[in-house]
Order: C-alpha cells, then structure tokens, then sequence
C-alpha cells in the first residue's frame, strides 16, 4: 500500500468517527426529546386523574369551613366544592388549567382583562354630586370613577397603608409632622390616583405608615418612607 492509499484510509476512518459521533449525538437529542414529551404526557394525566373535588372537600373540612359553627355555617366551603366540581368536569390539562384559573381569578374580581379605554360607551351614570355634577363609575373597573362628562378620572385602588403591625387599609396619612400641625387634611395621602391618560391599567401601590396615638385613643398615620411616593407619582396624579 502506497502512502496515498493510506492517508485516504486515514482519513476515511476519521470521517466515519466523526460520523458515528454525530450519529450518536442525535440519537441522545432524539431520547431527551422523547423523554420530555412522556414526562409532559405523565403530568398532564397525572393532574387530570387527581380527584380535585376530594382534595377540596378534604383541605376544606381541615379548615373547618365546612362545619356548621363556621362561618356562614359552612356554606361558603360548599360554596367553593360547587365551583371546583365544575372546574373538575372541564377535563383542563396541566396547560390550559393555570390560563383558566388566572382568567376567573380576575374575571371574578371584576378586574379587566384587557386596557381601560376610557371611551364612553366605558362608562355608566350612577348619581349626581352635591354641586350637580354627574357622577359616572366605568363598567369594566368598578374603583375607576370621574366627575362630569368630562370629568378627571380617578382609580380609588391606587394606594393601600401598611401599618408596623402588618395591617392594611385606604384611610388617609400624614406626609409628615409639620403638615400634621397645621391640620389642613387635604395635605393627607388618600387612596385616589387621578388617571394621566387613557388606555390605563389599574395598579394598586403599597405605602409604609406608622399608627401613632396622638392622644388617648386618637390615631393618627404618617408615612414612613415618602421615597415610595414617587413611584406612584410616575403611575398618577395625587391631586
């Protein structure tokens, strides 16, 4: 064999190496592959077969909220079994069974899905202000109102207290102890964010206050941290 004839050799052999290492790469891909569609498969068949219903009934019973000393004398756990029933008829795979719960999760809020418009066909009369002015709350977000036709919309929902005891409520607070003196309460932060343009997606923000008894059973609250205001401040008008 002439040296031609073996570096040909050599070099075929290298080829067919590489090949067969080629070869065996797809065939792992192709078994990670097949691998994770059974797996996916497993889970969904898992989550269709698991007795939703039974697990409902049972967590529910541990809680108490189906015994008849409970609140509403148990009717709101048969109230939830009743709607978990149907969720469990629909037959929801792992994939679509998250979509649906986000969707009611929202939908049962009265929370839109999609934009606030602010078109008028959005909007419904619900009364008329001492001053005349009709009064008008949105269909599709019922914290969303505005005075007047053409009146400045403002989000009731735009910010939530907390307290240094964890509670949380909308009441008023003071910026700070200087404001607090003069007693001008329009100086207070409520709860209103007055929207700065149309469409809007409503945002609730949390602010940090701190409950101070001013006097025997008199609370006042004064925000903490006013450096939070000025993310709502990007998001709203406070007027």
């Amino acid at each position: 064999m002439n040296s031609t004839e073996i570096t040909k050799d050599f070099i075929g052999g290298i080829g067919s190496r590489k090949n067969e290492k080629i070869t065996q790469k797809k065939k792992e891909n192709l078994c990670i592959i097949i691998d994770i569609k059974i797996y996916q498969k497993a889970r969904e068949k898992k989550i269709s077969n698991m007795n939703l219903v039974e697990h409902a009934k049972m967590e529910l019973q541990i809680a108490g909220l189906l015994d008849e000393n409970s609140e509403y004398g148990g009717m709101i756990g048969e109230a939830v079994i009743e709607l978990i029933e149907v969720f469990s008829k629909q037959g929801h795979s792992g994939a679509s069974a998250p979509i649906v719960i986000n969707l009611f999760k929202k939908l049962v809020k009265f929370e839109p899905l999609e934009a606030i418009t602010g078109k008028d066909e959005e909007w419904a009369l619900v009364g008329t202000k001492e001053n005349g002015s009709p009064w008008y709350q949105n269909k599709r977000c019922s914290a969303l109102f505005k005075e007047g036709q053409e009146g400045r919309a403002y989000y009731l929902d735009a910010i939530v207290k907390r307290d240094q005891n964890g509670n949380y409520w909308s009441g008023f607070a003071w910026l700070n102890e200087e404001d607090f003196q003069t007693g001008d309460r329009t100086k207070m932060i409520g709860k209103r964010g007055y929207i700065k343009s149309f469409p809007f997606i409503p945002k609730t923000f949390y602010i940090d206050v701190k409950e101070v008894e001013i006097s025997k059973d008199d609370w006042e609250s004064f925000v903490t941290n006013p450096a939070q205001l000025e993310e709502i401040r990007e998001y709203y008008d406070l007027l």
